[in-house]
């Protein structure tokens, strides 16, 4: 995973209508090496192995570890960002440049909170996918950045991801495939984890204030929870 933008890695946005059936808990390796723009890469902590096949562990790292403090880790809505995209898809067919950029993928700081699902969400649509396949209802994405200060400032890797959900859906609606396939039983809704909304960022100009840099860091310190755990 490469926060910086340097390079991409488990799958892109580009190719999502292919990849995300298998990014539904793909098995990685259980270390996760981290770049971003704020310094070189480096080898963050590995949790323990138990962790890293463990439905609970994973949730709890999308809890916030202080009643009232934000989460480190964040997931986006699924849903949202269909919704989201559909605005998009609309003020480019205007030519509204002013609303494109309003509509791009914001910062962390910035994201509206119904954006945003809860590790008690994702944990109830991930009782819903059948036990043999042994997954849960979340996503993670790796992706170049377009920009240094924005990685999708036309909202294009947004329109892409979005393709891909809906894809998925068609076929669950039109029942492709029937009986036994990942369509099917793709569940109502599901946790995206894409960096720039999901972690503290920088402000333009500006640095993470000392709360946010200390939650991106314990952020960065628990990204294997998400590309290398084994659900």
């Amino acid at each position: 995973f490469a926060s910086g933008g340097r390079r991409a890695g488990l799958w892109s946005w580009e190719d999502s209508a292919a990849a995300l059936p298998l990014a539904m808990g793909q098995r990685q390796s259980s270390h996760a090496t981290v770049g971003s723009f704020d310094g070189p890469v480096s080898q963050q902590r590995v949790h323990p192995d138990d962790a890293l096949v463990s439905r609970e562990a994973f949730f709890d790292a999308f809890r916030p570890r202080a009643p009232g403090e934000p989460t480190a880790l964040s997931l986006l809505k699924g849903s949202w960002l269909r919704e989201r995209a559909n605005q998009l898809r609309a003020a480019k067919q205007r030519g509204d440049a002013d609303a494109v950029r309003r509509l791009a993928i914001a910062r962390r700081q910035e994201m509206p909170e119904a954006a945003f699902m809860t590790a008690d969400e994702c944990c109830e649509l991930s009782e819903t996918i059948p036990s043999h396949f042994n997954r849960v209802a979340a996503i993670g994405g790796s992706y170049c950045w377009r920009t240094r200060e924005h990685p999708d400032p036309e909202g294009d890797s947004l329109l892409a991801l979005a393709d891909g959900l809906e894809d998925i859906y068609r076929k669950k609606a039109e029942g492709v495939g029937g009986g036994y396939n990942i369509y099917q039983d793709f569940p109502e809704d599901v946790g995206i984890f894409w960096d720039y909304p999901c972690l503290f960022q920088h402000p333009p100009g500006g640095k993470r204030t000392e709360a946010e840099e200390r939650l991106f860091q314990e952020a960065l310190g628990s990204l294997e929870m998400i590309y290398a755990h084994q659900l």
